[in-house]
């Protein structure tokens, strides 16, 4: 068996892999449906490929990866040593990280019917991984862990603790991966000693985390990764008593039509009644277009509500952290946000801010006279599940 580890990161319209020999990403895949169709993108340290690949390819795209690693890379199966797996479920069982076996499978198959769109997929590449790669361990890295020291007071809901402790029903909080390695980026940078932090992952879903310390004390997203402010296509956080309703009147019966339309049709996409593409509601509200202002408006909103309830939980906030593809890349939604905390202390820089010039995933964006630090900085999710994997290896 050889060193080289394969990462494995599963959405529910997108695939990721990454391919790395010790800490050296050797290359990264990257499969998601474009216009109809479906594409995948291939970087490596020299070269970068994007191109159209079958539906069939696209559902098998483990066997894809395998065949350009063996016919382009000279990457055997034989040299991968183990495979990790991107774990977003919720339950006390997957607060850490796990060697994937008949007892793992188990437990992810019984909470696979809180969010089939999300749960399913991984199961079903964890089983075509096992079929391509059956000699390797398997390794689930969990997206929660990181959050496991939350202050105690925010993993319960208002209903009986007996109930929630029963059924293992708890805010468990995700995006755990990503904010980890955040923190890991800026502690290379600067001491994070004393230092209170909120870090924002905006992306299809977002998340809101308040550090101190570079530990986690509470994170928007509860149960599972629905809960929070709106997101792209996501509800966020909605009376129950509103969906019950709802659900009757919509003649919504089925989990799977419920799950379908609080994760898949909402957020931006309903609000909007358009899309879930900020770039394209930018444009659409520069035409005149009411729904898609009306709904960047409710976006940004909620995350500015939810960054005060972090900084609330973490007595203070010394820098605010983007992150996520929206967080790092479109900087007008970080511009809507920073103008509702400047009262904070919070000045940003415009030209900084703005500046599509910088080819960075880590720059300040704050002004000169700001009290206190704005941070854009890219997540690497890939190499944290690497890290956390190698103590497995």
């Amino acid at each position: 068996m050889g060193t080289k580890i394969l990462v494995v990161n599963i959405g529910s319209a997108s695939k990721k892999y990454s391919i790395f020999d010790a800490t050296h990403e050797l290359a990264f895949f990257h499969f998601e449906q474009e216009e109809g169709g479906y594409i995948v993108t291939i970087k490596k340290e020299n070269s970068f490929e994007k191109g159209s690949v079958s539906k069939e390819d696209y559902s098998n795209s483990i066997e894809f990866l395998s065949n350009y690693l063996s016919e382009n890379m000279n990457i055997q199966s034989d040299d991968i040593v183990s495979v990790a797996f991107r774990i977003v479920a919720p339950g006390t069982y997957f607060q850490k990280d796990r060697i994937i076996d008949e007892d793992f499978i188990e437990n992810i198959k019984n909470v696979e019917k809180f969010d089939e769109l999300h749960i399913s997929p991984v199961i079903e590449e964890i089983k075509k991984v096992s079929k391509m790669y059956s000699e390797q361990k398997k390794i689930g890295v969990s997206d929660s862990a990181f959050h496991n020291t939350k202050k105690e007071e925010s993993k319960y809901y208002g209903i009986s603790k007996e109930l929630q402790d029963t059924y293992d029903y708890k805010r468990f909080g995700y995006h755990g991966i990503s904010v980890e390695s955040v923190v890991e980026k800026i502690k290379e940078e600067s001491s994070i000693e004393n230092k209170k932090m909120i870090i924002c992952h905006l992306g299809g879903g977002i998340s809101i985390t308040a550090i101190n310390n570079g530990i986690s004390l509470d994170n928007t997203m509860g149960f599972s990764p629905l809960e929070g402010p709106v997101m792209a296509t996501r509800s966020g956080n909605v009376d129950e008593v509103l969906l019950m309703d709802l659900f009757r009147e919509e003649k919504m019966l089925s989990d799977n039509e419920k799950i379908e339309f609080l994760f898949e049709k909402s957020g931006l996409l309903g609000l909007s009644g358009i899309s879930s593409d900020l770039r394209i509601l930018r444009e659409e509200s520069f035409k005149g277009n009411n729904d898609a202002k009306f709904a960047v408006r409710v976006y940004v909103f909620n995350i500015v509500k939810s960054i005060l309830e972090m900084a609330s939980v973490s007595k203070g906030v010394d820098m605010i952290v983007f992150t996520g593809t929206v967080g790092l890349r479109a900087s007008f939604i970080r511009e809507l946000i920073l103008e509702e905390l400047q009262w904070l202390g919070f000045y940003f820089d415009v030209e900084k801010n703005s500046d599509n010039s910088v080819n960075s995933d880590y720059f300040m964006i704050h002004s000169h006279d700001s009290k206190k630090e704005i941070l854009v900085c890219g997540t690497d999710e890939m190499k944290m599940i690497l890290k956390r994997t190698m103590r497995f290896v």
